[in-house]
């Protein structure tokens, strides 16, 4: 990855990958500085790269560096399936509630990050035995222990829980099955049906590489925070400790706030200053408003302009996400509340 590109020099900088000049473009009035580069393919302004094309992504946003370190041990695939398994258990659980929440990638990300480093420190490695009565147990030490965490390790723990760490959408057959149909599906049947369901959705997917993986313009812009928190906490390590303390910080605190919206006051999770002033509308008007307004209850309403202080439904999904891909999702909601309500008031919500 190309590092930040300082203009404190009065050198023209250069592309660590491509080794090609940028010249600066003429001062603007804000004291900012521009460069482009010699083909015009990327704009810096205060020494910072401008990302807008997939070949910005892969000259200046994902490094190279290959380290020569494991990726596949057991300390990867062990942490990685813990985590799946606990991320897959509550995402399932909320899978049948009205508000659906997701695990985030970056919280599995760190949450791993956290127990490997935890791993590597109080598990012995096999240089401790050696020279000693115990040297026979060099082999297994290594194997459970085989060094230093490090990005790929990491990568591969992260894919392996975050994969998993989500509610499959065959269970709701079976649901479905045994909710209006009373059918119930032996265990080892819908075990069996819910993995050759995702076998053939990977199987698809490795199909479909060289449409959706291979061309350079393929971005999964939404993945790029995650690279560069795995680049931030591998390769720049001197700011990981005030990192971590931040995020275990925000943790605690969020984790003993939720107790107050969860059980002692749940009239937090959604709180509509149009609904509370309807209260003495009439019946008619205050079921309108509801249907647009309100939405915490399952089945109420659209929930439009509801302030919550529930970080089970405000999460951050979108905080790190581009701004025209926020404005993308921000233009399709607005559609979905007005096809949504033009759907119910009209004759057609009859017939569906």
């Amino acid at each position: 990855m190309s590092t930040p590109i300082s203009i404190g020099e009065k050198e023209s900088p250069v592309s660590l990958h491509t080794e090609e000049a940028i010249s600066p473009t003429p001062e603007k009035a804000c004291g900012e500085v521009e460069y482009s580069s010699n083909e015009g393919d990327a704009v810096f302004v205060k020494g910072e790269p401008l990302i807008a094309t997939g070949r910005d992504v892969s000259l200046y946003l994902v490094d190279v560096r290959d380290d020569g370190d494991l990726a596949l041990t057991f300390r990867s695939l062990f942490m990685g399936t813990v985590f799946a398994c606990l991320g897959a258990a509550l995402c399932q659980i909320y899978d049948f509630n009205p508000v659906q929440v997701s695990v985030s990638t970056v919280f599995l990300l760190l949450l791993v990050y956290s127990g490997d480093l935890a791993w590597a420190k109080f598990i012995p490695p096999c240089s401790s035995v050696e020279g000693t009565r115990f040297e026979k147990l060099g082999s297994i030490l290594e194997f459970l222990n085989p060094g230093e965490f490090k990005i790929k390790e990491h990568v591969i723990a992260t894919l392996v829980a975050s994969t998993a760490a989500s509610s499959n959408t065959a269970i709701l057959n079976f649901a479905v099955q045994h909710l209006y149909y009373n059918t119930d599906v032996k265990a080892i049947t819908a075990v069996l049906a819910t993995f050759s369901t995702s076998c053939f959705g990977y199987e698809l997917c490795g199909l479909l590489r060289p449409l959706t993986v291979y061309p350079s313009e393929m971005v999964y812009w939404m993945k790029l925070p995650t690279i560069t928190i795995f680049q931030s906490l591998h390769f720049d390590t001197a700011a990981n400790l005030k990192r971590m303390r931040l995020f275990w910080l925000a943790f605690t605190g969020m984790f003993i706030w939720e107790i107050i919206p969860s059980y002692i006051f749940p009239l937090l999770n959604g709180i509509s200053i149009f609904c509370l002033a309807s209260q003495r509308a009439n019946p008619s008007i205050q079921d309108m408003i509801t249907n647009i307004f309100g939405g915490i209850d399952g089945n109420e309403g659209l929930g439009l302009l509801s302030i919550s202080l529930d970080w089970q439904y405000i999460t951050s999904v979108s905080m790190s996400l581009p701004l025209i891909q926020q404005a993308n999702t921000w233009v399709g909601f607005a559609l979905c509340y007005i096809i949504i309500s033009v759907i119910y008031y009209s004759i057609q919500w009859i017939h569906i």
